[in-house]
């Protein structure tokens, strides 16, 4: 059940996983008491992985936080999801990722 007042949590995932990457972060929020839902992308294009969260904004109640992963932060971040019941959107690469480096010469 979600907290009083809270808005939905939509998350995106990235190009290279599907939905399913989000099942931890999904499991901690929903312990919370927050609401969580991860569509799964077509990736198709970005346009039509645009055209295709907004749609699915339009199908949740209320306001929305919406945080993409890696490619997710282009979708997310696309005119076509803009909404004004979209509160808040962030998006960011994992923790755990190691920067390029140049090769040694």
């Amino acid at each position: 059940m979600a907290a009083t007042g809270t808005s939905t949590i939509v998350l995106v995932h990235g190009a290279l996983t599907d939905a399913s990457v989000w099942n931890e972060v999904i499991t901690q929020l929903q312990s919370d008491g927050l609401t969580v839902l991860a569509p799964a992308m077509p990736l198709r294009s970005l346009e039509a992985d645009a055209k295709y969260l907004a749609e699915f904004l339009d199908t949740v109640d209320g306001s929305v936080v919406v945080a993409g992963h890696s490619y997710g932060g282009s979708i997310i971040s696309h005119p076509l999801t803009a909404s004004e019941r979209v509160t808040a959107s962030c998006s960011s690469l994992p923790s755990n990722r190691t920067p390029a480096r140049a090769p040694a010469s």
